[in-house]
Formats: C-alpha cells, sequence, structure tokens
C-alpha cells in the first residue's frame, strides 16, 4: 500500500444528520445505494441497520415511496401528443430500474409441463411479463 487509508476506514457512521441526508435524497428520486455512497456510506451498513432498527426502516421505506411518486409525477406531467417526444417512457424506464419494487409491471407466472430426464414429465415455473401473458391468451383465444 502506498499510504492511503482503505475505503472501510473512511466509512461514516450513521448518525441522525447523516441518515437525513441519505432519507431527502432517496426521497428525491435518487437510489439508495448513490444516497449512501454521497455520505460515505455502503448500502450494506444501512441494510444492516435497518435491519436491527424498526424506525429506520419505516423511515427508508417512506423516502423510497416519495422517491418513486418523483418518478409518477414526472411520467404523468411529461408533454403528451402526436408532436411529444417520448419523455414519459425515459422517466417510465427510469422509474422502473430505480424503484423496481415499486414501478415494476407485474410479472406473471405460468406453469407447464415439459419433458424431464428419462421423458418423464417435469414440472416448470416461467416468469414473464404481464403483456406478454396477455399477448399469450390472446393468440390461444384466436385459435
Amino acid at each position: 500500500m502506498t499510504g492511503e487509508v482503505p475505503p472501510r476506514a473512511r466509512a461514516r457512521k450513521l448518525t441522525a444528520e447523516v441518515v437525513e441526508a441519505i432519507c431527502e435524497a432517496i426521497a428525491e428520486g435518487k437510489p439508495r445505494t448513490v444516497a449512501c455512497a454521497e455520505q460515505g456510506v455502503s448500502d450494506r451498513a444501512l441494510r444492516a441497520a435497518r435491519e436491527t432498527d424498526p424506525e429506520l426502516d419505516e423511515r427508508i421505506e417512506v423516502a423510497e415511496a416519495h422517491g418513486a411518486s418523483v418518478y409518477i409525477e414526472r411520467i404523468k406531467t411529461a408533454p403528451a401528443g402526436k408532436d411529444a417526444t417520448d419523455d414519459w417512457k425515459r422517466w417510465a424506464w427510469l422509474g422502473e430500474r430505480l424503484h423496481p419494487r415499486l414501478l415494476s409491471p407485474p410479472k406473471q407466472r405460468i406453469e407447464q409441463e415439459v419433458s424431464g430426464p428419462g421423458g418423464g414429465p417435469q414440472q416448470t415455473t416461467v416468469t414473464i411479463a404481464r403483456e406478454e401473458a396477455l399477448a399469450i391468451a390472446r393468440r390461444k383465444g384466436e385459435e
């Protein structure tokens, strides 16, 4: 080593001020990992603290819900119409990736039997997007 301080040694503690700053950043729409990094705290440390402190866990969940609402508002207020750009699609895409638990489309489980080893039946589960499941159902209805 060349005298550098290891990253773990530079990490800040989760003081009330640091937690408040993290919550504010998350509520503004930033991903949790980015909010933590800006405060010099690892996401792992925050997750560990959330497991032992239900109040902190609830504060982070509320902040994440507010952060997701930022994207919902941007989607709702994006220009619409034939000549408008697809701004709402950009915000929707970003929101789905930053807040997948809150903004991703629901998934559909499909179970089917396939041939397993030795030719016998084997149960399998496939998870697909809701839109794809609806398209499959429409095609089956047309048959």
